[in-house]
């Protein structure tokens, strides 16, 4: 696939200084966990080992992401706004013949030209069809996972619809890797997908060579449905408290994340390796809301561009952070991500990037760079949805339906009603079309409940005119969908090699 346009990225790294005195860079993503689910935020949610890291460490209060998975995670593991890379529509699709264009270096290969042994865990979700995008070829030196999007926990299977309606599904297959190797039979089968992460990551810390830092990149599962546990073990949590049954086993899908770190850091500690480890911890996007979890006060859901799909709560903890136990508000986007970690790092690159790096921001409480970013281009496809968004200072402004898909007009908007114990959202029932226009002061109204585009018609038209210069190297791959990608004809396993670059 030829390259639209967009900057090139031919000579890309540089190093210096001894890689034996970089720290060892721990990067923990939440996958589809809410604002609100976590104990700094809502002190009714079981993370105390996550929350004992925000809190001797620094939380991060402004950290924004992309409104799903695959943008999100193309932007932090290449420092390019996800709309000037094509990955901004909906994620990368198994049925589909793309992936993380191959002409831009990844954060794991940068960090392993500066002599960093890199590991990945969890999920990819940023390409498969062709060898050439899966994570080992991306820069890992080891990668175990799943190549697509969240399969089910128990029998390591998705389909074109990730783990919903498998019944339903064209295409069904198994999707569990090492090293690009499949990954079944005893000890591996009906196995709860986490329970072999931290398996994983246990072998991770015992045998790696202390002698190279390590990038160690946990892109954990939890808590993205399918609501699905191995036991009570860890939704027991919030039986007495919590009624709703959905939000039971999610409250404890987070917890069992929150468990699965803190038994990293007691090995990494037992090893000798914590007191020189970076830990930067967030989520890729939004809570879903529709599957128990919650944005709780920030309006919106996962797959849209309120605060509630766009805002992770994250935090960073350890080696090299100078200012520590305060909550930081500065603006970073995950674009930013890549240069802040290779500066940790003591790399550097020698191409011009969307991020800038908000090292000095994280480290010492600086002042951030960061002023706004596009949020999304992306007009191609009116049958799911016509938008462009940006955040501007103070302003966030929208063109078109404020979320991915049509199909999520009228879904959770407000939070105008909040049940503590049931974890429920009551619904405004605002619906939007191609024309809709809103304008929010953020500084005002952080919560996005007053629409002011018809008052301030001068900052509409100056950020409309801002979104047409985004426009200019906004491109997006979607294929259609291929059946050459079918896993019957692979033994039943989604697997490499049936596309072209």
């Amino acid at each position: 696939m030829a390259r639209p346009h967009g900057p090139a990225t031919d000579a890309w790294v540089s190093e210096s200084g001894s890689a034996k005195k970089r720290p060892h860079i721990v990067h923990i993503i939440a996958d589809d966990l809410g604002w609100n689910d976590v104990s700094w935020h809502d002190t009714s949610m079981h993370t105390p080992n996550l929350r004992k890291l925000a809190e001797d460490g620094v939380i991060l209060e402004n950290v924004y992401v992309q409104t799903s998975c695959s943008p999100t995670r193309s932007s932090l593991m290449t420092g390019y706004y996800s709309s000037n890379i094509g990955s901004q529509h909906l994620v990368y699709k198994p049925d589909r013949p793309h992936g993380l264009p191959t002409w831009l270096k990844t954060l794991p290969e940068v960090l392993k030209s500066g002599g960093y042994t890199t590991y990945g865990v969890g999920k990819w979700h940023l390409g498969y069809c062709n060898e050439s995008y899966i994570p080992t070829n991306r820069g890992f030196d080891h990668f175990y996972g799943f190549y697509l999007a969240s399969v089910d926990y128990i029998n390591h299977k998705t389909s074109e619809f990730g783990p919903y309606n498998q019944d339903q599904a064209k295409y069904l297959g198994f999707d569990l890797h090492d090293d690009g190797k499949r990954v079944e039979g005893p000890g591996v089968d009906d196995v709860y997908t986490s329970t072999l992460f931290e398996k994983r990551l246990k072998k991770i810390i015992k045998e790696h060579d202390q002698d190279n830092p390590m990038y160690l990149y946990v892109a954990f599962q939890l808590p993205h449905s399918p609501l699905e546990l191995p036991d009570d073990e860890f939704s027991q949590l919030y039986t007495d408290t919590v009624s709703n049954e959905d939000r039971v086993t999610y409250s404890g899908q987070v917890s069992m994340m929150d468990s699965i770190v803190g038994d990293l850091k007691r090995r990494m500690k037992r090893e000798g390796m914590w007191d020189n480890t970076l830990v930067l911890f967030h989520s890729d996007n939004g809570g879903d809301v529709l599957h128990a979890a919650s944005n709780f006060p920030l309006r919106g859901n996962k797959g849209t561009y309120f605060d509630g799909g766009i805002k992770a709560a994250a935090f960073v903890y350890g080696k090299g952070i100078k200012k520590t136990g305060y909550t930081n508000r500065e603006m970073i986007h995950v674009s930013d991500i890549f240069p802040t970690l290779i500066e940790a790092a003591g790399c550097s690159i020698d191409y011009n990037i969307d991020g800038v790096s908000a090292w000095s921001t994280m480290s010492k409480g600086g002042k951030s760079d960061r002023t706004g970013f596009p949020i999304t281009i992306d007009e191609e496809f009116p049958e799911d949805t016509t938008t462009a968004a940006l955040r501007d200072g103070k302003w966030k402004y929208i063109e078109g339906i404020p979320a991915f898909s049509k199909g999520m007009n009228g879904i959770y908007w407000y939070p105008t009603q909040y049940d503590a114990k049931a974890q429920h959202f009551t619904d405004a029932g605002d619906v939007f079309n191609e024309t809709s226009r809103l304008l929010f002061n953020m500084e005002d109204d952080p919560l996005e409940m007053f629409n002011v585009a018809d008052s301030h018609p001068d900052v509409v038209a100056k950020l409309s005119q801002k979104l047409d210069e985004y426009r200019k190297t906004a491109w997006t791959d979607f294929p259609e969908s291929d059946p050459a990608c079918d896993p019957n004809n692979y033994d039943g396993w989604w697997t490499s090699g049936w596309c072209k670059l």
